[in-house]
C-alpha cells in the first residue's frame, strides 16, 4: 500500500513538471498580409489598397505577403466568392524559399460575376489562413 502511494505521488510530480505541450501549429502561424489593389507596380508591389471596387474597372489583384512560412515548397490558393455565392479559385505553388514570400492572384470580372459583398479566402497547404471582404459595385 505504501509503495502504491509512493508511485502515485512520484507520478503526480513527474506529470506536474513535464513540459507543456507545444501550441498547435495554427497558434504559431502569423497571418499573411493581404492587399486588394487595382494593379501592381514594376516591382510587383500594390499601388493602392481597395475596400471597394467597381466591375467597370475590369479587374483587381490580391497581393499577399506570407510571413515567416516554413522552409520548402507550398501550395497556395486564393478563393473568390462573389455576391451571388459563385466560387472561383486561383491555385499556385510557391517554390523552395525561406522566410517571407510575396504572391499575387488577379481576378478579371466576367459576365457571370455578381456585385455585392465578396469574400476572398487564402489557403496555404489546403488550410484556411486568412479571409477578407471586398465590396463590388456594378
Amino acid at each position: 500500500m505504501k509503495r502504491a502511494l509512493h508511485r502515485a505521488a512520484l507520478l503526480a510530480v513527474v506529470c506536474a513538471c513535464a513540459t507543456p505541450a507545444a501550441p498547435p501549429e495554427a497558434a504559431r502561424e502569423r497571418p499573411p498580409r493581404i492587399v486588394i489593389t487595382s494593379k501592381l507596380d514594376e516591382r510587383k508591389m500594390p499601388v493602392d489598397d481597395l475596400e471597394r471596387v467597381s466591375m467597370s474597372q475590369g479587374r483587381f489583384v490580391v497581393w499577399v505577403l506570407w510571413i515567416e512560412e516554413p522552409h520548402g515548397p507550398h501550395f497556395h490558393e486564393c478563393e473568390f466568392t462573389d455576391g451571388a455565392g459563385r466560387v472561383e479559385k486561383a491555385p499556385g505553388k510557391m517554390t523552395e524559399h525561406r522566410g517571407s514570400k510575396r504572391i499575387s492572384a488577379g481576378y478579371r470580372f466576367d459576365p457571370m460575376s455578381s456585385p455585392g459583398t465578396w469574400t476572398i479566402r487564402l489557403y496555404l497547404d489546403h488550410r484556411l489562413r486568412a479571409e477578407r471582404s471586398l465590396e463590388v459595385e456594378p
